[in-house]
């Protein structure tokens, strides 16, 4: 586990990857909040307070989740680019690993988005009492 660590850190594109990684947990965490305040509404008249709090986390969810999206594009085109370059400190042990790391927040970033679609989080404000 440390030998991989340690592969990451010495990787060009470490800090790039960092920065993906951070938008991601980012992204996550408003996600599972969003979710946990959604779970707090109860009877017709919610509290207004709970519902000004979702809708500010929907706004932060949404610029959250395309801050990753164009985050792991903008690194895809770098190690893209990095493959292609032939820099010699790139293997193909160094690609699979980014190829890796992609398909990770790829599928991370997916299953926020279905599970937005999936979630009924429509304006929580027309709903106030």
């Amino acid at each position: 586990m440390a030998s991989s660590l340690h592969q990451w850190e010495s990787d060009p594109l470490f800090a790039a990857a960092e920065v993906v990684q951070d938008s991601a947990d980012r992204m996550e965490s408003v996600f599972r909040l969003l979710l946990h305040e959604l779970s707090l509404i109860q009877g017709d008249c919610p509290d207004l307070k709970l519902l000004v709090s979702i809708y500010y986390h929907k706004r932060d969810l949404a610029t959250t989740l395309e801050t990753a999206k164009w985050q792991l594009e903008d690194f895809e085109r770098a190690v893209s680019f990095s493959a292609v370059a032939g820099k010699p400190q790139l293997r193909e042990d160094v690609i699979s690993r980014h190829n890796q790391f992609i398909r990770a927040i790829r599928e991370q970033i997916l299953y926020v988005e279905k599970n937005l679609e999936g979630t009924s989080i429509g304006d929580p404000m027309r709903n106030t009492c």
